[in-house]
């Protein structure tokens, strides 16, 4: 308990120590700028990027876009690495992929064909092969497709021949040709996500419901990582939580430690000290209260200010910022002070105080 009570200490301290200075350190330099460095996108817009990233290597590399559709989502969707892969050494790139130079047709030479999955015979035109010399009948083809699409992207969008030894790689015509309509609609939108996972400048926003893509450009006018999306929502690029600016990520993720900490600390406190648990359900509530308080000024306030609005209201919201983060500090000192005593020597109304003067602001 003793250690648990040190580290409290020391993070409460350094935390809002790091908070304040930093706050106060920023007020003069930290401005809203007509330069953003992040764009948002429509899925459409993701869209048009991916076909002129298709389209490039298509044109480039002299393939077909089915074709080249797949190199891309081998290579994390990075046209660099494709051209560079490519040029370096074709025929290893299309080993690596399963794509086919030379197609095999031997099979057409037949009227009839046996299925080696269905075990039935059909006519040619009722079978269908990718070019590795492995036919299948066209209702194994429509049955194989949509069980890989629903299992995921990560069995459909790498998808190859069904035959055990074959590593021809399906290619989208294939996959429009045979799957069901709804599953044709969930493989285009795995396709699209994956382009938006795999670009390290591209994230999803993460407010509930949102279909918009943030693309990400840092520059040396603007190094600010909150960023603003159409949906109102105001996230952080750097850990996804909600904005948190100039507040940096580890303060944040600390701050919350430090709570749950707390929480073990009241943990084990012993049962028979009804008057102690009651004052720390308090006062961890309070705790979590003006932290949160403090979180949602910074969420509510900074969005505006993010995308270009009131901005002549911005020092006014550093002022503010300054004011609540010293009262969220002395709060967490007077927490962590009581929670080293015992909770034996503290005064419940030091702590309304406290409260008090947070919630006039």
């Amino acid at each position: 308990m003793t250690k648990l009570m040190n580290m409290m200490k020391m993070k409460s301290f350094s935390i809002m120590d790091n908070v304040e200075e930093k706050v106060k350190d920023d007020a003069e330099k930290f401005k809203i700028t007509p330069t953003s460095n992040f764009n948002i996108l429509s899925e459409y817009g993701i869209s048009r990027l991916q076909e002129a990233d298709i389209t490039n290597v298509s044109i480039v590399l002299s393939i077909s876009r089915v074709t080249a559709c797949l190199l891309p989502m081998h290579f994390d969707w990075s046209v660099t690495k494709v051209h560079e892969a490519w040029f370096d050494c074709e025929k290893k790139v299309r080993k690596a992929v399963g794509l086919i130079k030379e197609p095999q047709v031997c099979f057409l030479d037949f009227k009839i064909l046996d299925c080696d999955i269905c075990f039935e015979s059909f006519t040619c035109n009722m079978m269908k092969s990718l070019g590795c010399g492995h036919p299948y009948c066209i209702n194994y083809w429509k049955d194989f497709i949509d069980t890989k699409i629903n299992e995921g992207p990560d069995k459909c969008l790498a998808l190859k021949c069904p035959h055990p030894s074959c590593t021809a790689a399906v290619d989208g015509d294939m996959i429009h040709q045979f799957a069901s309509e709804p599953n044709r609609n969930k493989y285009d939108m795995f396709l699209l996500r994956s382009y938006v996972k795999k670009n390290k400048n591209m994230k999803w926003c993460p407010g509930p419901d949102c279909e918009f893509s943030i693309v990400f450009q840092p520059n040396d006018v603007n190094k600010k990582l909150d960023v603003a999306c159409l949906c109102q929502y105001s996230f952080c690029w750097n850990c996804g939580e909600d904005a948190h600016s100039p507040v940096d990520c580890e303060t944040v993720v600390e701050s919350r430690r430090l709570l749950k900490w707390a929480y073990v600390y009241g943990y084990y406190l012993p049962e028979n000290e009804k008057a102690k648990i009651e004052f720390f359900e308090y006062t961890q509530g309070e705790a979590v209260a003006v932290f949160e308080r403090f979180h949602h000024y910074l969420e509510t306030k900074l969005h505006k200010f993010l995308t270009g609005e009131a901005l002549d209201q911005f020092e006014d919201f550093y002022l503010k910022l300054i004011e609540m983060t010293v009262t969220t500090r002395n709060y967490f000192d007077n927490l962590v002070r009581a929670l080293e005593n015992g909770l034996a020597d503290v005064e419940a109304r030091s702590y309304s105080g406290i409260k008090r003067r947070f919630s006039e602001m």
